[in-house]
């Protein structure tokens, strides 16, 4: 968007995030670019901004162990100074 909500066209970050029914963003390793973080079936997944300009590395699992997750967000929960994820799942699957 230019403020004016003009709308760029879309961009496909990934399509392995099959059922993906939770995304947050997040800068996630302190490199001043904002990363995007899903929860997708049974997983958590991060994509990696790699440039600041709608590049983005491939899928990382953060988690393949979380029986369907619905919802991710992001915060500094320990007070380290780096964003922690958080997940909502119905339980974990091993």
């Amino acid at each position: 968007m230019n403020g004016s909500f003009d709308m760029s066209e879309q961009r496909v970050i990934s399509t392995a995030a099959s059922g993906a029914y939770g995304v947050c963003v997040g800068d996630l390793n302190n490199d001043s670019r904002p990363d995007v973080i899903s929860a997708s079936g049974d997983s958590i997944l991060w994509y990696e901004n790699l440039d600041g300009k709608g590049t983005f590395s491939n899928v990382r699992v953060i988690t393949a162990h979380a029986r369907n997750a619905q919802s991710v967000t992001v915060g500094d929960f320990d007070g380290s100074g780096w964003l922690d994820i958080a997940s909502a799942s119905q339980g974990v699957k091993f």
